[in-house]
């Protein structure tokens, strides 16, 4: 899972970390997050308060707590909780997204298809290597 945006909607700078998800002034525009039951969404909030990714697990009740906060922060800006693995790209390729968390695999084959889309932080730069954007 990973963070992804649409260069179409982004001007430079582009978002390059987890907090930039959150920072709806700089980087404007409708988010998208995993709908799912289930963790991720915590991480992405838990990175975006700051957590290194090395501190995140295990996941205890006040790390919970303090991502159900974070979440609390976005949820304004979030147009649509995606429960399927597509959705997130095919929401961006419509321009209903901005940014979006989204599926690796997915992000890197529409990349790979030439869709206008970024990833962000750390696992954007394996996309460059693996000459995916």
């Amino acid at each position: 899972m990973n963070s992804l945006f649409d260069t179409r909607y982004a001007s430079q700078p582009f978002p390059r970390t987890g907090p930039d998800f959150w920072n709806v002034k700089e980087f404007p525009g409708p988010r998208g997050l995993d709908g799912g039951l289930g963790y991720r969404p915590m991480v992405f909030a838990l990175i975006a308060d700051g957590v290194a990714h090395r501190d995140i697990w295990p996941l205890s009740d006040s790390k919970v707590d303090r991502a159900l906060k974070k979440l609390d922060e976005i949820k304004p800006y979030i147009t649509k909780w995606w429960l399927a693995g597509e959705e997130p790209i095919q929401l961006l390729i419509n321009r209903e997204y901005a940014l979006t968390s989204a599926p690796d695999g997915r992000a890197l084959a529409a990349i790979k298809r030439g869709i206008s889309l970024r990833m962000v932080g750390r696992r954007y730069y394996r996309a460059k290597l693996l000459d995916c954007s």
